[in-house]
Order: structure tokens, then C-alpha cells, then sequence
């Protein structure tokens, strides 16, 4: 029998068994593909137990044995982009591939936006007489559904991009391969696993459903899946049914990273769609074991779709939550689509896109504008209100040079009107006469949208609105004045209030309690307290980095057994912060020690009821102030070095998602006298919004439950450092920090909106 015979029954399920007596590849794995440049590169096939297996390429030769299901695994070293070269696979049988180039491997997924062909796009036949690009190669994976997952899946086999094979071609993996070449001058291979019409569900693997929490309704019946349809057939549109059949087979092949059109058939799900990105994104770098592994989208094209037509734009919504997902980038394509085709022809501008997203993020070339406007703030200015952008690149324009459309404002009625808008610099002012006192804006909310905002390299803002992202019942920044309480002779943090009203500051080595009117006394000192708590017994935790511990001291202020020292064996370098889960009886608590930009050690951990200390996350440049939603779901942790919030999904007590970044903050001004831009301690009030104290901005932001800045407070002090709610009433900000010459102090916000109470609840 010979090879090619092989591989179609291995495709077609015959992976196990003892007839075999011939070395068997899985069809990713042939003549002419592209191997991925500078990581190990996994090559694997099947042959009879218990058999030797040789791999020989570029000057290397590695060995191993087939397990007793006959399959083998075996790792070449990096490799240099180059080719084209030789392997040889020697084990019942040899097997000979030829045209083998090194260099980067993409994979291209989604529905039919991505299936789409060189064919069905602009200018079809210039461009495919054009299609002589010899170290470009593609290979186009069969629609396979699988009830399990699939160790192999027929194929197309690699094929060289010639005027005779790019036709069939996906048209925006070419595109973006065409541009990437021509800016790397490497080889490049595409990987084709899409299919028209398909869901995002099927594509999804069970690890990606378990690590997103709003998506347990699957993630708990994963049992069931993928269901069969009327005919006995595996339902594409089940979860996991293409995971099983077009994803799985290809592990572990060795690829940069991911391109994905797809959304159409998951129109009208709002921000559900982003949860279900953030299980894909998730589950793929887990199946990949690569946490990092870029994934770059495309946010969909305007369409006249039946019914609500402000339905896509709930999409485009999810599509650019999912920007905060480490390593991801989307392009917009307001100005490139077609309102009566739900199939845009102009893939070249959309490849090329995906192209200045990668180069940008996962290449890293510099002065790469990548992305047009998105929208960062809003700012309420009497009867106006004023939006900010990243990615202006150069400033605002209007891309045909005519006035502004597709804005609207409305006010406390939620009736959006149209609107005029200015670009100002960086910034659109946008109003209209009906409307005295606006609340939010809306840009391009409407299927049919095609807006003309762009940067000053052309790309398009990508639609947004701005409702929740007000200040709700948070006053005006000059509506309140902050006052000073008091002031120590060092620099403070760790502010917290306990069960008698009573709060607590930490400065040098020393713990201060005080009352709301201002009146101190020393309560406690140890070494370099910092971040503080009060148990429901009426007992503190306390970070201290001098004793590289989170202490646990009495009611009195007397050391008592430290609640942790170290994790996993290795001592703490420096706790700085924490924050109880008290559902469950345990505390989460960062670890920064000396952690910065250019040495990334910071951690996070999990204290359970046991006492036991356990990693939560690491690689961070110092993790900072903490803080877990009263829903248990969320654990928000400031960055410092970083000038972020980042944010975990928590899956079961000490076991959270991967990381996400929840909000970018301000730069500095150094017009306004701030001089730097750390966000340090943090806290919640009842409404969800986070208060952030900016080190070295003399400010506590606050940002709403989506990330968005919604106001900005004087902090009084020059380096503010922590936040707490007290008083009575718990509507007080109290706000710790230094002052020049070094003191330090404590300052009082009456903000007048209840905080969270973070205390737990005593015994009667």
C-alpha cells in the first residue's frame, strides 16, 4: 500500500490497529509544508509498537519509539527560517519529504469570511496571474466533524502558492502571507481549517469552555457533546464537533499563531460573543501550550441584516472587548465592506491589516501603525461631551474630508439623536441643540454604518458607546473637596476600616489607628507594613515585606503565627497587598518584591482555609493592589510598572482564568505636575467601580465595570498610594500617601456613594 493510500485512511479514522507495517503521517505533515522557525518543531506519525522511528533534517537526526497504539513523537531543535529541505523518516518503512521550507505558520480559522477564496475576491484574475510566490504555502483542511477528538483529517496537502493553486487559497490568509513575506523575507505557511456558516462553539476545546465561567451551561454538559443531527450525523454546530475533527488533528504542529473571521452566525449575542472569544482564545493556547500565542481577528463588516439593526453592533462590541485579552489584535473593516454582501470582496486591505497587527505585537517591528482610533474616555463638558481615542496616530481626520457621521448623544432619557461632532487634536467634541445635559455617545451603532473617522494613517475607528461609562452617581471632581486628616513622618499606605469604625494606616514600621475625625494613636508596629485586612474574629492580616510574610496579628496588635511565609517551598520576597475571599475562608495577596519592566518576577497568590499558600499567577512587573468582586467571580490586581488593571476570571477558590488586561490608565501629565503613572492600591464601591490610587499622579481614578474611565479625583497627596470607604455611612474615600519632604498622609474624600464593605461578618 502505498503512502498516499496511507494517509487518506488515517484521515479517514484508521489511525490504530496492527496492520499497518509502514511509517503513517497525519496529513499536516508532507511535501512542501512549512515548518515553524526558531521553536522546537514537533514531527509524529504511526507505525508499528514497540518501532524505532529516525527523523533526519537540516544536519539533525533524532529517534524514538512508537507507545503501543503505534504513534511516535519526536522534537527537532529550532531552526532557522530557510529551505527548501529534505526529510527523512525512517522506521517499518522510509518515507522521503521534499520542498520542506522553515518559517512562519499561521493558522487560518473561522467561517466563511476566512474560507473565502483568492477567487472570490477583488480582482480575481489579476491577482491570481500574479500568484507566483513559490515560499508561500497552504494547505486547506476538509470540513470533518468528529464525535472525539480526531488524530488526523484529509486534507488538501501543502501545496506552493502558483498561479495554478492560489485560487483556492484562503483569500485573507494570502493577503496578510503576501505582506508578511515581503516584510520578513521568510517563508510563510497557512494553515486552512474554516468552514462557512460555522458557529464559534464547534471550534472551541473542553479546556477553553472550563476556564470561562459565564460559559458553565456548556462547560457542564460538555459530556453531551457534540450532538448528533435528524440524520445520525455529528451536528458541525455543536461544541466541539470541529475542535474534535479540524483543530485536534493538527497538535501539536508547531504554528506563530492564529487569524479568525467568524461572528456572522453568532450575530445578536451581544458580550456573551466575547466570553465565547475569550474560551477560544484560552482553549487554543492551552491545546498549543502556548499561554501566549497571538490571535488576531477580524471585527465584522457592516451588513444589512434582518431584524434589530443595532444587533451587529453588539458584536463589534464583544469583538473589541476581547482586545483586552493579552497578545490579541483586531482590525476594522467599516470602510471596507458592503452593506448588501455579507461576503466583502476586498480581502487584500483586510489581510493587510491582520499584517500591521502582527508585525506590530508579534514581531515587534517599530513605528508600525496598527490600528485605528479606539475609544478610550468620556468627558462631560456642560452641554458637550468630549471622547478620547487611542491609536490617533498623528491626529483625528476624517478619512473623506467630509463632516463626522455616525455619532449620536443622548441625555438622561436614553434618546439618541444625531450628532455634530469635531475632531479637536486627539479628541471629538460631539453635541447637538436638543440635547442640554448629554450622558453618553454612540459611534457607528447601526448595522449599516459606515463611518468616516480615521487616524492619521487612514485606519477606521472601530464603533463604540459610551452608556455605563458615566459618572452615575459619582459628583463632579470639583463637587467635592478633599481634606487632610493628618499627617505621620513617613510614607503611608495600607488603609482599612475594622468592625468598630475604626481605621488603621501603615508607615515606616509602624500601624496608626485612627477615627474618622482624625484622631490617631500607634496601634502596632512590625517591620514595613503595608496592604491590611480585618478578619471576622477581629484579627488582622498584614503584608509586610520586611519579614517577607503576610503577618497575622491580635486584636491587640501582637504578632501572632504569620499566615504565610512561602509557596510551594520557596520563601515570599516582599508581600505588598491583599484582599479576602471570605465566602471561603481564604485571602489572595500580591507579591512584588523587587519586580520591575526589565525583571518581571511579581506574583500572585492564593492562601486557602488550610493555611496552604498557592501560585495564582507570576512574570508580572509588580503586581500591586488586589481586589475580589462580593460575587467571588472576579480578582482584579493593579500592575504598577505596567500602568494597568489586570483582571481573573475565578474558577473555584485559588484557581482563576488566565490573565486579562481590564483597563489601560492615563499616561502621566506632566503639565499638571504628576510624575508618574503607577496605579497602586484599589478598591470597589457598590455599584462595581474600581478606585484607583495613581502613584505619583496625585489622583484617584475611577474606572467602571468595564474598564472605562468615568472620573478623576484630587487624592491630596503627592505619591497616593492606597483607598478605602469608611464612616458611617461607608461613602467617606480615605486616601493614604506621601507629601513632599517625605511625610506622609491621610486625606478624606466625601464622596457621598457607598463603598463596598469588605469586612466579614462577625459571629452574634
Amino acid at each position: 500500500m502505498n503512502r498516499l493510500m496511507l494517509v487518506v485512511l488515517v484521515g479517514l479514522g484508521f489511525t490504530t490497529g496492527t496492520l499497518r507495517a509502514d511509517v503513517t503521517l497525519p496529513s499536516v505533515i508532507g511535501n512542501r509544508m512549512v515548518l515553524q522557525r526558531e521553536q522546537p518543531v514537533p514531527v509524529w506519525g504511526w507505525d508499528d509498537p514497540e518501532t524505532e522511528v529516525s527523523v533526519t533534517f537540516a544536519g539533525q537526526s533524532v529517534s524514538g519509539k512508537t507507545d503501543a497504539q503505534g504513534k511516535w513523537l519526536v522534537h527537532l531543535t529550532a531552526l532557522p527560517a530557510g529551505g527548501p529541505h529534505q526529510m527523512v523518516i525512517q522506521g517499518s518503512s522510509r518515507v522521503t519529504l521534499d520542498g520542506v521550507l522553515v518559517g512562519e505558520v499561521w493558522l487560518c480559522s473561522g467561517q466563511s469570511n476566512m474560507e473565502w477564496t483568492v477567487q472570490q475576491s477583488l480582482n480575481p484574475e489579476k491577482e491570481i496571474a500574479a500568484g507566483t510566490h513559490p515560499r508561500i504555502r497552504h494547505i486547506k483542511i476538509l470540513h470533518r466533524p468528529a464525535a472525539t477528538p480526531a488524530d488526523n483529517v484529509p486534507s488538501s496537502g501543502w501545496q506552493e502558492c502558483t498561479p495554478r493553486t492560489v485560487s483556492a487559497f484562503t483569500a485573507v490568509g494570502y493577503y496578510f502571507a503576501r505582506h508578511l513575506q515581503a516584510e520578513l523575507d521568510v517563508p510563510v505557511g497557512l494553515i486552512g481549517s474554516n468552514w462557512g456558516g460555522t458557529r464559534i462553539e464547534p471550534w472551541t476545546p473542553p479546556v477553553g469552555f472550563h476556564q470561562v465561567p459565564a460559559l458553565k451551561s456548556i462547560s457542564e454538559k460538555l459530556a453531551d457533546y457534540p450532538i448528533k443531527n435528524a440524520s445520525g450525523a455529528i451536528d458541525p454546530q455543536s461544541p466541539l464537533a470541529l475542535y474534535n475533527g479540524m483543530i485536534h488533528p493538527l497538535l501539536p504542529y508547531g504554528i506563530r499563531g492564529a487569524l479568525w473571521y467568524q461572528g456572522e452566525s453568532n450575530n445578536g449575542e451581544g458580550m456573551l460573543y466575547h466570553e465565547k472569544m475569550k474560551a477560544l482564545i484560552a482553549g487554543w493556547r492551552s491545546v498549543w501550550k502556548n499561554p501566549e500565542l497571538p490571535f488576531l481577528f477580524v471585527q465584522l463588516a457592516p451588513n444589512r441584516y434582518s431584524g434589530d439593526p443595532t444587533r451587529l453592533a453588539g458584536i463589534w462590541e464583544a469583538q473589541l472587548a476581547t482586545l483586552a485579552v493579552p497578545e490579541t489584535g483586531m482590525v476594522v473593516t467599516t470602510d471596507i465592506g458592503n452593506v448588501n454582501d455579507i461576503h466583502p470582496r476586498n480581502k487584500q486591505e483586510v489581510g493587510r491589516r491582520l499584517t500591521l497587527w502582527a508585525l506590530a505585537g508579534t514581531y515587534g517591528k517599530q513605528d508600525v501603525v496598527f490600528s485605528g482610533p479606539l475609544y478610550r474616555a468620556m468627558h462631560r463638558e456642560g452641554k458637550r461631551i468630549r471622547i478620547s481615542f487611542d491609536h490617533t496616530a498623528g491626529g483625528l481626520k476624517s478619512r473623506d474630508g467630509k463632516p463626522l457621521t455616525w455619532f449620536q448623544i443622548a441625555g438622561e432619557d436614553e434618546r439618541f439623536v444625531a450628532a455634530k461632532a469635531i475632531i479637536d487634536g486627539d479628541t471629538v467634541v460631539v453635541s447637538a441643540d436638543s440635547i442640554s445635559a448629554p450622558t453618553s455617545v454612540r459611534f457607528a451603532w447601526h448595522q449599516e454604518a459606515e463611518p468616516n473617522l480615521a487616524n492619521g494613517a487612514g485606519l477606521p475607528a472601530s464603533p463604540f458607546r459610551t452608556e455605563g461609562d458615566g459618572p452615575g452617581r459619582l459628583p463632579a471632581a470639583d463637587a467635592v473637596e478633599t481634606a487632610q486628616l493628618f499627617t505621620v513622618d513617613e510614607y503611608c499606605e495600607g488603609v482599612v476600616f475594622d468592625h468598630a469604625g475604626f481605621g488603621y494606616i501603615s508607615h515606616g514600621e509602624t500601624i496608626t489607628r485612627f477615627s474618622v475625625d482624625g484622631k490617631h494613636e500607634v496601634w502596632a508596629k512590625t517591620g514595613a507594613p503595608n496592604g491590611h485586612k480585618v478578619l471576622a474574629d477581629g484579627t488582622h492580616l498584614v503584608c509586610d515585606a520586611s519579614h517577607h510574610a503576610v503577618l497575622h496579628l491580635a486584636a491587640d496588635g501582637s504578632l501572632l503565627k504569620p499566615a504565610s511565609r512561602q509557596c510551594n517551598g520557596t520563601p515570599l520576597r516582599g508581600p505588598n497587598d491583599l484582599s479576602l475571599d471570605t465566602s471561603n475562608g481564604g485571602f489572595y495577596f500580591t507579591d512584588p518584591g523587587e519586580s520591575d519592566l526589565e525583571n518581571p518576577i511579581g506574583t500572585i497568590h492564593y492562601v486557602d482555609r488550610a493555611g496552604v499558600t498557592h501560585l495564582i499567577d507570576g512574570g508580572l512587573a509588580y503586581p500591586n493592589g488586589i481586589v475580589v468582586r462580593p460575587s467571588g467571580g472576579q480578582l482584579l490586581v493593579a500592575e504598577s510598572q505596567e500602568n494597568r488593571i489586570l483582571a481573573y476570571d475565578i474558577l473555584a477558590p485559588g484557581k482563576v482564568g488566565p490573565r486579562r488586561v481590564f483597563a489601560r490608565l492615563p499616561a502621566r501629565e506632566a503639565e499638571r505636575g504628576q510624575i508618574d503613572n503607577q496605579p497602586d492600591g484599589i478598591c470597589l464601591d457598590a455599584e462595581g467601580n474600581l478606585f484607583v490610587a495613581h502613584y505619583g499622579m496625585q489622583q484617584v481614578q475611577v474606572l467602571n465595570r468595564r474598564g472605562r474611565l468615568i472620573g478623576r479625583y484630587n487624592g491630596g497627596n503627592l505619591r497616593t498610594s492606597n483607598v478605602a470607604f469608611g464612616g458611617a455611612q461607608m461613602n467617606h474615600l480615605f486616601v493614604t500617601g506621601s507629601l513632599k519632604g517625605g511625610r506622609g498622609g491621610l486625606f478624606r474624600i466625601p464622596l457621598g456613594v457607598p463603598g463596598l464593605v469588605i469586612l466579614p461578618q462577625q459571629d452574634p
